[in-house]
């Protein structure tokens, strides 16, 4: 983390919690609102620590604002970056109203960085309660902050949370798996229609 922080600048000792999205401030479907009213709530159950905010997807104002270091970026294509962005955080934050399997998510824990995120469309079956992370209700900043800061101040179970994800990832996620879920899926709806073709 003190590596991936200092190769992109970032500030080594204070609290970083990253958001990344496509068009992340503008697009209808994300919560960038909720996001920036949970993070302006950070620095008070901090006691007043100030907090870096790394928002990938669209670049916007930068500086600190209500003991709050903004960095709105824009979009990102470089891959090591991204995993060093990631890396850099100590939460991911994903406010959202609306997501089916959101690959942030998984690129997050893949890093191994806690989530803290919107209980919505398929995230509660990406990110396990207690383990992994937190969900919060959607468009609710107070729970949202309220989960990111019990990790930030938790250096044990913000770790505990990193080699989770790390693993659940790994076991979980990798791309023979996947194949294998998918494939075995496939044949399980094809034998249905070929039954249903015979009874009919």
């Amino acid at each position: 983390r003190r590596a991936a922080r200092a190769r992109l600048g970032l500030p080594i000792d204070t609290p970083i919690v990253m958001f990344a999205a496509h068009a992340a401030r503008s697009n209808p479907w994300k919560d960038f609102a909720t996001l920036e009213q949970a993070v302006r709530r950070l620095p008070g159950l901090l006691k007043g620590q100030r907090v870096t905010l790394v928002s990938v997807g669209q670049s916007g104002p930068q500086g600190i604002q209500d003991n709050v270091d903004w960095r709105l970026l824009p979009y990102v294509s470089d891959r090591g970056q991204m995993a060093d962005l990631y890396r850099a955080a100590d939460v991911y934050l994903h406010a959202t109203r609306a997501d089916n399997s959101p690959v942030v998510i998984l690129e997050a824990m893949a890093c191994g960085t806690p989530v803290v995120a919107s209980a919505v469309g398929g995230i509660s079956e990406l990110v396990e309660a207690d383990q992994t992370g937190y969900l919060a209700p959607p468009g609710d900043a107070e729970a949202l902050a309220a989960q990111a800061a019990r990790l930030l101040l938790d250096t044990q179970r913000r770790l505990a949370f990193s080699a989770a994800a790390v693993t659940r990832i790994g076991h979980e996620f990798d791309r023979k798996q996947q194949v294998a879920a998918y494939a075995s899926w496939f044949a399980e709806i094809a034998a249905r229609a070929l039954d249903q073709q015979s009874r009919g």
